[in-house]
């Protein structure tokens, strides 16, 4: 809890900062920080399927395991110790499975994620290259290198401080 009202406190901070360094690139931030959200939401669910089934699935695994591990005397006696333990590795196979189901999902939320902040840096860098420009030839609004560079570390902080609380 300290933790998520510090993060919501540095939000706000590097929010207000990124305002009043430039709205246009901040505006561009906040439409990443939307699209991460909406992510992270579309994704909840199946991520959280495919942990239950998980779940489930080790559960019959271990059970099974455990069994077979208590009955190996009778599983001896009567020459099924083979059956049990290929049934044993299916269920192995199917954790196995479930876990690649899971990482596949992970690969995927990574690489949007990856996507959506690599265009925003792209975006912030070109349109904060074209304000120093602009600010140079006094057409526009005074914008330097040093405070593109104050944006971009504030850019930082409000991202990471954004995403983990999304995280939470």
């Amino acid at each position: 809890l300290i933790e998520a009202v510090l993060d919501g406190i540095m939000v706000i901070a590097a929010l207000v900062m990124m305002l009043l360094y430039a709205p246009s690139l901040t505006a561009v931030v906040l439409v990443a920080v939307v699209a991460y959200g909406l992510l992270r939401w579309a994704s909840y669910r199946p991520l959280r399927d495919a942990a239950a089934e998980r779940l489930v699935v080790a559960a019959r695994e271990n059970t099974h395991f455990l069994e077979s591990l208590r009955a190996i005397q009778p599983l001896k006696l009567f020459g099924r110790e083979e059956e049990r333990r290929g049934r044993w590795q299916n269920l192995i196979v199917d954790v196995q499975n479930r876990d690649v189901r899971t990482a596949k999902l992970n690969i995927g939320f990574a690489t949007a994620n990856t996507f959506i902040f690599g265009v925003e840096n792209l975006l912030v860098f070109w349109l904060g290259a074209k304000l120093v420009m602009d600010s140079q030839s006094g057409s526009a609004d005074p914008f330097s290198i040093g405070m593109l560079f104050a944006f971009v570390a504030y850019k930082s902080q409000f991202t990471g401080r954004v995403s983990a609380l999304i995280n939470y």
